[in-house]
C-alpha cells in the first residue's frame, strides 16, 4: 500500500511543503487556499526575530470571525523561548488575551490552548492550526532545517506565512515560481523597508525569466 494522498492542507500550502523537501509524487486534495507568503528580515539575528514578530502581530487572524488556531514554529527551543518572551510583551501592548490564548509548548508542558502556540518543529509533529507563521534563520540549510521547515509548513491547514525564508533551490523556484518580486517603490509605500515579500502561488512573468536563466545557469 502507498501512502501518497496529502488531505490536511490546501493545494497551495502543500505544494510549497513538497518542494521544501523535493517531494514529487504526492497527490494533493483539491482544496484551494490563499498563496504562501515568504519573509525575508534583514539585519543581525535579534533585529531579524522582532521583526518578524512585529509582522506576526500584524497577520494575526483569531477571532469569531477567523481562525481559532494560530502557531509559531521555530529551529531550536531557545529560539523559540526568546520568541515567546518578546511575542508576550508585543501582545500584552494589543489587549490580546494572553492568559487563556496563549501557550509556550516546551518539553515539559503537558498542555496547550486555543489561540497562539509558540513551539519548535519537533514538539509541532502530529500536530496542526489553522494559521502557522514558519521562523527559520534564512542561512541555516542544514539537513535538520531543511526536515524542520517541511514539518512547520504541514502544520498549516489554511495559512501560512514562511518567515526567514526556505529559498527554495533555483531549480524547483524555475519549475513553479511565482510572484518572486515586489518594486521597491511598492514596499516602502507600504512601510515595509528592510524586507521583501513574496506570494507564492502567482505568476511574476520578470521573476518567472529571471529563475529560468539562473536555473538554465546552474545546470551548465
Amino acid at each position: 500500500i502507498v501512502m501518497n494522498k496529502s488531505y490536511r492542507n490546501t493545494v497551495e500550502i502543500a505544494s510549497y511543503a513538497n518542494q521544501l523537501a523535493g517531494i514529487t509524487d504526492m497527490d494533493l486534495f483539491d482544496r484551494h487556499g490563499q498563496p504562501v507568503e515568504e519573509l525575508f528580515f534583514k539585519g543581525k539575528k535579534q533585529q531579524a526575530m522582532e521583526a518578524a514578530l512585529d509582522e506576526l502581530v500584524n497577520k494575526l487572524q483569531l477571532g469569531a470571525e477567523q481562525f481559532e488556531t494560530a502557531a509559531l514554529i521555530l529551529r531550536t527551543e531557545s529560539e523559540a523561548k526568546e520568541a515567546a518572551r518578546i511575542l508576550k510583551e508585543k501582545l500584552e501592548n494589543t489587549g490580546f488575551d494572553m492568559e487563556n490564548r496563549f501557550s509556550y509548548l516546551h518539553r515539559d508542558s503537558n498542555s496547550f490552548c486555543k489561540g497562539l502556540t509558540v513551539t519548535t518543529f519537533y514538539l509541532a509533529k502530529g500536530l496542526e492550526f489553522d494559521q502557522v507563521f514558519s521562523l527559520f534563520p534564512a542561512a541555516d540549510q542544514s539537513l535538520i532545517a531543511k526536515q524542520g521547515r517541511y514539518i512547520a509548513a504541514t502544520r498549516a491547514l489554511h495559512k501560512l506565512h514562511d518567515k526567514g525564508g526556505a529559498r527554495l533551490p533555483e531549480r524547483q523556484r524555475a519549475a513553479e515560481r511565482v510572484h518572486e518580486h515586489r518594486h521597491k517603490a511598492e514596499r516602502e509605500d507600504d512601510g515595509h523597508t528592510g524586507r521583501e515579500c513574496h506570494l507564492v502561488g502567482e505568476l511574476c512573468p520578470r521573476a518567472q525569466q529571471k529563475d529560468e536563466r539562473n536555473a538554465a545557469a546552474s545546470a551548465e
